[in-house]
């Protein structure tokens, strides 16, 4: 893996996200997921909402546009930078990961995005789905996939991270580091979403 860029006081991040558009995947993606790549699956319960489809404004909309902005990642340990003019499937990021001081800049680039109705354990559910892949000059290698499904038959919500393919190159330490920012990241969007949407979860 190459060396990260790592600064330690202000930087140009315009100038950074804007590099990321002539940098390629640092992973083939078209054979990732392969033998010994490592695959990290998390779900994190969200507040519920009434049977049937997703109620405007309420739990599965506010939760996916928490996600959609990103808005779930703990700023104390990751900055997330985009152009919000740029629809979601076609964002490039810049991602800062802070680290001992420093800060470690890692370009990250949306592969897909969307909406759909599936069966989630036999029983129809409506999922809002996008995932981004690692560029080059990245710490990972990688791609990491964000779902918010919406049960229609019961009403329950949870906010999943399907399974993170991490390049076999990636150190120990950065895959351990990766499965506990998840975590942080599933726990800290419950609780935007409750701080966001009140009314969200009162189920009668």
């Amino acid at each position: 893996m190459p060396f990260p860029d790592v600064g330690i006081g202000p930087a140009d991040l315009r100038e950074r996200l804007e590099a990321l558009r002539g940098k390629e995947l640092n992973f083939d993606a078209a054979t990732g997921g392969g033998p010994g790549w490592h695959h990290d699956d998390y779900r994190q319960p969200l507040p519920p909402e009434q049977p049937g489809p997703p109620e405007p404004d309420a739990s599965w909309e506010v939760a996916k546009r928490l996600s959609h902005a990103y808005a779930f990642a703990d700023p104390s340990l990751v900055g997330v930078y985009f152009d919000d003019e740029v629809r979601l499937e076609r964002r490039d990021m810049l991602l800062v990961l802070h680290a001992l001081g420093l800060r470690i800049y890692a370009g990250v680039r949306v592969g897909a995005a969307g909406e759909e109705t599936r069966k989630l354990e036999g029983r129809a559910a409506r999922v809002s789905f996008w995932n981004y892949r690692t560029l080059e000059g990245h710490v990972e290698a990688g791609q990491r996939d964000y779902e918010v499904a919406a049960r229609e038959r019961t009403g329950a919500l949870d906010r999943t991270f399907p399974p993170r393919l991490g390049d076999p190159r990636t150190p120990p330490s950065g895959a351990r580091a990766a499965r506990l920012l998840a975590t942080a990241e599933a726990l800290r969007l419950t609780a935007l979403e409750r701080a966001t949407h009140p009314r969200v979860g009162n189920v009668r």
